[in-house]
């Protein structure tokens, strides 16, 4: 007699033996998803990558297409980039699936550009041209402007990394409020080390928890992922020197609060409520290291705010 156990085993042997495999996770789980046609039967990512620039340079507009079946990428897929609504030009995807145009905008501000796809390779991929359209948001911004650096792995979200992919992490409580009052004296550019495929799901979570306008820009993306030496700095390091007013970061992360100082930026720190004692006696531990005022712990976003309004200008 067969055990209830090994007819399972056999049931699962069978499936792959067939070629059949599990269906794929639904919409909701993951970042910006789009069937396409049925026989075609694969899923894609469609985002774009922020850029912080000054007025006067030429900068690269940057989207990106990927499969997430098996880590194919989509080439030879027509992309559109739009401002206002209206053409700037066309690029066409490469073989990694990135689509790159070099544009110059026209000075100072905040463009908010869309990348749409127009024409496809082949039939197989004609659902791509039923993408959402890919977001980028150009800060081009003069040398001397004042700009606050926020870290928003460690500082806004307060639920985990799982729920923040779905779009349904909780911020930190009165994060939204009090760097809406902070934007009014200074730019905003938020940074996360987290995968670019979460990059649409995050935008829309900043907008829809109404925090204010900025950049965001991954801590991971390097000169590789672009096809020539113009490159748009996301390193704190280069951005420093870029723009000598980017003095403030905030992180609830010690690491991320290190890098500032590292930087010559002053970090204003988020303390956290630890539930374990190993994380208490971590964080006591670091916060006795401290011995110049280019780290300053706060306890919550509400005495961040007092303290950073106080010091502008």
């Amino acid at each position: 007699m067969i055990k209830r156990t090994n007819l399972l085993v056999i049931a699962i042997l069978c499936l792959a033996a067939t070629g059949c495999e599990q269906p794929p996770p639904p919409a909701a789980m993951i970042n910006n998803l789009t069937d396409l046609p049925e026989n075609v039967d694969e899923l894609c990512y469609f985002f774009g990558y922020d850029v912080l620039t000054r007025p006067g340079e030429k900068i690269p507009l940057l989207v990106h297409l990927k499969s997430i079946r098996l880590d194919r990428t989509v080439a030879g897929i027509t992309v559109e980039f739009r401002l206002d609504g209206k053409p700037i030009d066309a690029a066409v995807s490469n073989c990694d699936g990135d689509v790159q145009l070099h544009w110059t905008p026209p000075g100072a501000g905040i463009y908010k550009v869309t990348g749409h796809v127009i024409s496809v390779a082949t039939k197989f991929q004609s659902g791509l041209v039923n993408l959402p359209p890919a977001r980028l948001l150009i800060a081009v911004l003069p040398k001397t402007t004042r700009i606050t650096v926020v870290d928003l792995d460690s500082s806004l979200i307060a639920d985990s990394m799982v729920r923040a992919r779905i779009g349904r992490a909780k911020p930190t409580p009165d994060s939204a409020k009090v760097l809406r009052e902070i934007a009014k004296e200074s730019a905003i550019v938020y940074r996360t080390a987290w995968p670019a495929e979460m990059t649409s799901n995050t935008k829309d979570w900043l907008v829809a928890t109404k925090y204010p306008d900025g950049p965001l820009l991954l801590s991971s993306l390097t000169p590789r992922r672009y096809d020539s030496k113009l490159y748009a700095p996301t390193s704190l390091q280069q951005l420093r020197l870029r723009f000598p007013h980017m003095t403030a970061g905030i992180a609830g992360c010690f690491e991320e609060i290190e890098e500032f100082r590292s930087c010559g930026m002053k970090g204003y720190w988020l303390l956290r409520r630890c539930r374990d004692k190993a994380a208490l006696v971590q964080q006591n531990n670091q916060l006795r290291t401290l011995d110049d005022d280019q780290i300053c712990p706060v306890n919550n976003w509400l005495q961040l705010g007092e303290i950073l309004l106080e010091s502008a200008p």
